[in-house]
């Protein structure tokens, strides 16, 4: 769970930092299938081995997934946040990852992909959408409920460890009013006041993977598999 939070916090600074380019930009489209993995090299530049053979690096202790990052990709849905015609007809991307106000005016907001953010956290925790039976129903009756506030999401279970500061970050990210969500900056600094230890952490991990990485990963590949 910690590297799960060191993820999400690398996915909020990429898009903390498209919001904030000289000429902002919203992403439009987050979603386990737009991230990419990246593998990093090792602190030790030791690139004799292969982790296949091993979970650690046998020079500095590393695992291997301390040395993947998360990159967003597929800037198809982007849009310039200050510019006229950023409002669209009809709403654009994945519809269980949309904010109710896009889904209401068309219009993308970095506050929008705040509440994605914590619907794609949500889905790297549980492997399920927050929207109990959602796959049941068509999309066109998932995107009125959630648009008109009736379909709510639903905040999973979270180890103990990590309760209070997890169930702040779902709340903060789904208020309602967009104005009351966090700014993408202020997610930043929730994320890196939680457990999950400092930057450091990746450093100096030797302790097992947590079971939840891989299911991480295999929910981005098995998205991902489409594009191939």
């Amino acid at each position: 769970l910690r590297i799960l939070l060191v993820w999400t916090l690398q996915v909020a600074e990429g898009l903390w930092h498209m919001h904030n380019r000289e000429i902002p930009v919203c992403h439009g489209d987050i979603k386990p299938e737009n991230i990419m993995i990246k593998e990093k090299p090792c602190n030790c530049k030791n690139i004799d081995y292969s982790f296949r053979e091993s979970n650690l690096c046998p020079t500095c202790g590393l695992t291997r997934f301390s040395r993947l990052t998360l990159k967003l990709i597929d800037f198809g849905l982007a849009r310039p946040i200050l510019q006229e015609n950023n409002r669209k007809n009809s709403p654009e991307g994945s519809v269980p990852y949309m904010a109710p106000e896009y889904i209401r005016e068309q219009k993308i907001t970095p506050k929008a992909e705040v509440w994605s953010l914590g619907i794609l956290v949500h889905e790297f925790l549980t492997k399920e959408l927050p929207y109990p039976n959602a796959n049941n129903y068509e999309k066109w009756f998932v995107m009125m409920g959630i648009g008109s506030g009736s379909l709510k999401p639903k905040i999973p279970d979270i180890p103990r460890e990590f309760c209070k500061e997890l169930t702040e970050f779902f709340n903060e990210c789904w208020m309602t009013e967009p104005a009351n969500r966090p700014t993408m900056e202020k997610v930043i600094e929730m994320l890196n006041k939680m457990p999950i230890a400092d930057p450091q952490y990746v450093a100096d991990c030797k302790a097992k993977q947590p079971p939840i990485t891989s299911v991480v990963m295999n929910l981005i590949r098995k998205k991902m598999q489409h594009l191939f």
